[in-house]
């Protein structure tokens, strides 16, 4: 009964141990997509050693007791009980570089891991085509992902060069093609197909190639020179001919001095060019003959060789002397027509002045060469006497010699001048109708005294003179006298009186005149009258020329003045002038002048108004005005100021207006006459009128709205409109739900735009809700996450050595609340297991001793036996 005793008491010690020292709980951990971790299970506050997970693309900021990451877990702490722990990660960012090997420059992508991107693909090379992004410089990985890798990179463009076809034809036959890279030059050209007679080549310039191309073979027909040459190897002439042709017909045979022609080496007619070749020309020498002449006759003539002398005949020829030949016959090369070169004599013809003189001599010599050809116009002068020739004797009979074209004679000749008395004129002048009895011609043997002229009405003759204006009077013509002369009656005008009837206006004394002469009659003035004319017996008398032969009297004549005011609108609408009549009223206009109010009109700055006019002259009226001052109002401002003139006048000088001050969300468009429509106006200028009303014009703003989706799926930026409504979109992304967007970290949701800038809004997540498992010394059960609403299955129920599971529950410890598994809550929630002590029965076996009744026991409880 002892040893019964003693092993029950062993087994309860243990049991109690067992149930009286520190728990085991384990720590699970989920990743949150990065690397798994292992669960571990310790002993309650122990420290843990903190594993780091891994995850591409993010940084590892720790693990967390809640997936909305508030309390950092404690690992020197440890874990008092059962619990997950949530990785918190932060995205990295990183840059794609492009490296374009002298490409279209690209810039930089700066992007989150694995947030969607574009490679550019619209770069360009001259003469290659884009090959696409790699991630080497070899091009040997290409690179096509859609996403941010997890690592800065530099992408490297591949090139594929452009290749272009040339193809070369000889006579539209394809010969060969190459295959040439784009900017490139063809150094090593292909064979030619080759033409006799001609020479070959390709039609290219070496130029780069930049397109598929065709070059087309060039024949040029072979040109060979034919040279004409003769004995002496002078060479006449040469012809480029073609391969295959004759030579061109030689119209003009070759020519050399002292010989003829003879012909050629080689027949022209039938000669075919294939080379260079000189063709040999034949001569045969010529004789000339030479013929002298004298005087154009013929006197002798000679044949000579080619090269070889002449002999010349004497020449005798009277009145000349023989001076050469005009050619050289020492090296006849040509026939020849030899002149002699012949020099005149020089003769005399001796002129007699037979009473007149040559300057002061009796004669004049003319020396000329026998034959010339003589011209003489001067001639002796013989006062009285006109000249009627030349003569050859003294006497002046037979027929007169003529100087003009007279050939000079053989030893000369003399010659006389013959003489007849000359008959003058005698003109008359200034008879003004008078008759004249006097002679009209004299001659100098002639003598005569004038008689005076008939009388002339006005005038008393005074007598005649040799001129119009001297004092020499002629009363006769004297014997000896010569010339053509011009007398002068000399008059004298009779004088006459002018007085003057004034009729009112100043006094004129009388005026004398002179008959035939011209007089001006002076005029008189009369206080605000113009004198209009003199009158004679009520006919108007004029100044000019009297021809009256008694005196008059005269009566002025007056007419009142007008005069004209001439207004100075002084800016205003012009005004014609007006004319006013001396001693009658008048009447001014108004001006009228925008922007001003009319004052009155001023004469050198003193008012003038209408009444009688009194004054002598013409006159300036200047208008007076007032400025007229004009308001400018401004409505619309929504709570702007402004700093724009309230009034202004025509005078002001043009101002531009200024803007309203700056209106949150809007754009100042401009002032305008009307709240909507009418005329925009930038500024007042000079010269403008009236009171006006103007309204600042304002635009709504638009502002972007840029989307940061924080892993989420992207959003495009989005326009908005100041003070208009708006309608924000969701991202979505696994494993989480959206739960709004945030503005410098503070919600920000749909509505209406008031915010004065471009914006970028962060999304918001929350992860799916997590049902967590205390098993409260059962087995680990896994956490639990779905989206929200979805179904729930409860979970395999966990196993506790000793227990039954009753359920899971709310609350730990009282277990009041059982949880019903059905959809996802909207939040995380703890469930906690709530387990009931298994009942046992202690059979004792007392092997023949007192019979012990059956023991019931609850597991993990204290047995005390007695």
């Amino acid at each position: 009964m002892k040893k019964y005793l003693l092993s029950f008491t062993f087994i309860f010690f243990m049991l109690f141990i067992v149930a009286c020292g520190n728990r085991s709980v384990t720590v699970s951990f989920d990743a949150q997509g990065g690397s798994a971790v292992e669960a571990i299970t310790i002993t309650q506050l122990t420290e843990i050693t903190e594993p780091v997970p891994l995850r591409e693309g993010y940084s590892f900021r720790g693990w967390y007791e809640e997936s909305t990451f508030e309390t950092q877990f404690d690992f020197a702490e440890g874990a008092t009980r059962n619990i997950t722990l949530y990785a918190k990660w932060e995205i990295n960012q990183y840059t794609l570089s492009f490296e374009t090997n002298n490409g279209t420059a690209i810039a930089d992508i700066t992007a989150n891991c694995q947030a969607t991107i574009t490679l550019p693909s619209n770069l360009n090379k001259e003469g290659y085509t884009f090959g696409g992004w790699y991630s080497d410089s070899n091009f040997e990985t290409p690179f096509q992902a859609t996403r941010m890798v997890a690592s800065d990179m530099t992408l490297y463009a591949k090139w594929n060069p452009i290749f272009y076809q040339v193809e070369f034809y000889s006579d539209n036959n394809l010969v060969t093609t190459l295959s040439v890279q784009h900017g490139s030059t063809i150094d090593q050209l292909p064979a030619i197909p080759q033409r006799v007679g001609f020479n070959a080549s390709w039609d290219y310039d070496g130029s780069e190639i930049i397109e598929n191309d065709r070059i087309d073979a060039v024949y040029e027909i072979k040109v060979y020179t034919v040279s004409f040459i003769d004995q002496w190897d002078h060479v006449y002439f040469t012809y480029q001919v073609n391969h295959g042709d004759l030579v061109p017909e030689i119209t003009n045979n070759p020519e050399k001095i002292g010989y003829t022609f003879a012909g050629y080496s080689e027949n022209l007619t039938e000669l075919v060019i294939t080379e260079d070749i000189e063709i040999e020309v034949f001569f045969t020498p010529i004789s000339f003959i030479v013929n002298f002449r004298v005087q154009g006759s013929q006197v002798k003539s000679e044949t000579v060789l080619y090269g070889q002398s002449a002999t010349a005949p004497t020449v005798n020829v009277p009145g000349y002397t023989f001076d050469s030949w005009d050619k050289n016959f020492d090296n006849v090369t040509s026939n020849l027509e030899v002149n002699a070169i012949l020099t005149p004599n020089d003769y005399d013809i001796i002129l007699h002045g037979n009473g007149g003189l040559f300057g002061e001599n009796e004669t004049d010599i003319i020396t000329q060469p026998y034959q010339s050809s003589v011209t003489h116009t001067d001639i002796p002068i013989r006062e009285g006497y006109q000249f009627s020739g030349w003569y050859l004797n003294a006497e002046g009979t037979g027929s007169p010699i003529s100087l003009t074209n007279y050939s000079m004679p053989l030893n000369g000749i003399d010659l006389y001048a013959k003489w007849e008395a000359i008959s003058y004129t005698i003109t008359y002048h200034d008879l003004f109708g008078t008759q004249n009895g006097n002679p009209t011609t004299y001659k100098i043997t002639d003598s005569f005294i004038l008689s005076n002229p008939t009388s002339r009405v006005g005038y008393t003759f005074i007598g005649w003179f040799d001129g119009a204006e001297v004092e020499n009077q002629v009363t006769e013509i004297q014997l000896g006298t010569t010339g053509n002369l011009n007398l002068y009656a000399r008059w004298e005008p009779k004088e006459y009186t002018i007085t003057f009837n004034s009729s009112g206006g100043d006094f004129v004394a009388p005026l004398s005149v002179l008959f035939d002469e011209e007089f001006i009659l002076p005029a008189t003035v009369k206080t605000g009258y113009t004198f209009i004319e003199w009158q004679l017996d009520g006919v108007t008398f004029d100044s000019g020329t009297w021809t009256l032969t008694n005196n008059i009297t005269l009566v002025a004549v007056f007419e009142a003045n007008e005069y004209t005011i001439t207004f100075d609108a002084n800016g205003g609408v012009a005004i014609l002038p007006l004319t006013v009549t001396y001693d009658q009223a008048f009447i001014l206009p108004t001006p009228v002048k925008t922007g001003y109010t009319f004052v009155e009109w001023q004469l050198e700055g003193v008012g003038f108004i209408s009444g009688t006019w009194t004054l002598t002259e013409n006159i300036t009226l200047v208008a007076s005005y007032n400025v007229n001052v004009y308001t400018l109002n401004y409505l619309n401002l929504n709570g702007t100021t402004h700093s724009n003139p309230i009034n202004y006048t025509i005078e002001t000088p043009s101002f531009v207006l200024l803007d309203p001050s700056n209106r949150t969300g809007y754009t100042f468009i401009g002032w305008f006459t009307s709240l909507s429509g009418g005329t925009e106006v930038s500024e007042i200028t000079l010269g403008t009128t009236g009171n006006k009303t103007l309204y600042a014009r304002w635009l709504a703003n638009e502002y972007t709205i840029s989307f940061d989706s924080t892993g989420g799926s992207p959003i495009a930026d989005m326009t908005v409109t100041f003070g208009q409504s708006f309608i924000l979109p969701e991202p979505t992304q696994p494993g989480f739900n959206f739960a709004g967007w945030t503005y410098n970290a503070e919600a920000f949701g749909s509505g209406v735009y008031n915010i004065a800038a471009n914006i970028t809004l962060v999304a918001v997540w929350t992860e799916w809700p997590v049902i967590d498992f205390v098993s409260n010394g059962g087995s680990y059960v896994a956490s639990i996450s779905k989206a929200p609403g979805d179904t729930v299955v409860e979970p395999t129920s966990p196993t506790r050595t000793g227990y039954t599971f009753l359920g899971w529950y709310l609350d730990d410890g009282t277990f009041l609340n059982e949880y019903t598994f059905t959809v996802m809550p909207l939040e995380d929630i703890m469930l906690y297991a709530n387990w009931q002590a298994n009942d046992y029965t202690i059979t004792f076996a007392t092997d023949g001793g007192d019979e012990i009744i059956p023991l019931t026991v609850t597991y993990d409880q204290h047995l005390r036996f007695q």
